[in-house]
């Protein structure tokens, strides 16, 4: 019993620091062009402009307009861009390696744990082989 508890604790555990860990958004340019302004107001200077199928690290979703993070010759920096220039997606377009293996390793080490609990606590008549 204290093994199914330990593993219980350690799975929710896993489960709640990999959800903050995957947390983060990011915002899909849908426009062919779109402008990121330095404040939230399109007479405000513009940061940068983005083309189309890039990923904008999103900071803020809002009813109009998203605070994004862009990558600038002067460095990474905050920036809005108009709602309607993209939609929000949860990964940057790539294989999430680190949960498939945080994943397989979860699974890996429950059935290792079972099989452990298992042969430890067998009975003599399981060990000679009888038939239920």
């Amino acid at each position: 019993m204290r093994f199914v508890r330990s593993s219980s604790i350690a799975l929710f555990s896993v489960l709640c620091v990999s959800s903050v860990v995957f947390a983060n958004q990011y915002l899909l340019i849908e426009e062919q062009l779109a402008k990121v302004y330095k404040d939230l107001d399109p007479k405000a200077p513009i940061i940068k402009q983005v083309k189309k199928g890039e990923y904008l690290d999103l900071i803020y979703d809002g009813t109009s307009w998203h605070k994004v993070l862009v990558e600038t010759p002067e460095g990474v920096q905050e920036g809005w861009i108009e709602r309607r220039a993209g939609k929000i997606v949860d990964r940057a377009g790539n294989v999430p390696v680190f949960q498939i293996i945080l994943f397989l390793l979860v699974v890996g080490g429950t059935l290792g744990g079972v099989l452990y609990y298992i042969q430890k606590n067998r009975t003599p008549s399981m060990v000679e082989g009888d038939e239920f």
